[in-house]
């Protein structure tokens, strides 16, 4: 989307292609960013590997995030390798789920945690906990953004972990607020005002 690839988003946490095999020491950061590599339709895996990960979430009606669901515990848990270049191109124009003014629903492992902590072993469970925190900031940034207050707040407190990236816990949680949604519109019209005077 976007015209980005594969390796455009590595770069982005500082990764590149090559082969990855996750121990539960790396950063959240760096591992969302290899597992979100990972799409239905750019991965290929054995059947084998398929069926003893579930495959993709087809309950009550999923309409997003249902292959994310199998492929984040598919990439967490079994070596992975991302190469180059892409193959691939995913159009996402007229899609829905894409729209700028909508947020796009909740994912199924964000309902349903256990999704992805009931493959991990020991050793990596507590950073695939950290990893769901920071993907729960991530969809609550969104729900904030579409003026979604209540589930957002919801979502920020079931999922504790995210304090750990600071202040964009704190952030996202004020805004929830009533009163201060207003407070960042006009923060951010001043903002822009000033940044278009000093030019």
């Amino acid at each position: 989307p976007g015209g980005t690839t594969v390796d455009h988003e590595l770069k982005a946490v500082g990764a590149s292609t090559g082969r990855y095999d996750f121990t539960g020491k790396e950063s959240p950061q760096f591992v969302r960013g290899v597992l979100c590599c990972m799409n239905a339709w750019n991965t290929i895996v054995s059947k084998r590997l398929f069926d003893k990960y579930g495959g993709f979430y087809d309950e009550n009606r999923c309409l997003y995030g249902e292959d994310q669901a199998f492929l984040f515990a598919l990439g967490y848990n079994e070596p992975l390798a991302l190469i180059e270049p892409a193959a691939v191109r995913h159009h996402v124009d007229c899609s829905d789920l894409k729209r700028p003014d909508r947020a796009s629903p909740q994912p199924p492992y964000l309902e349903k945690p256990d999704l992805l902590l009931r493959f991990c072993s020991l050793e990596k469970r507590e950073l695939m906990e950290r990893i769901l925190g920071l993907l729960a900031l991530n969809k609550a940034e969104d729900w904030i953004a579409h003026g979604q207050s209540n589930q957002t707040r919801k979502l920020l407190l079931r999922f504790p972990q995210g304090r750990e990236f600071g202040r964009r816990y704190r952030v996202c949680l004020q805004r929830t607020v009533p009163g201060t949604r207003m407070w960042w519109r006009m923060k951010r019209w001043l903002t822009s005002g000033f940044k278009g005077n000093s030019s």
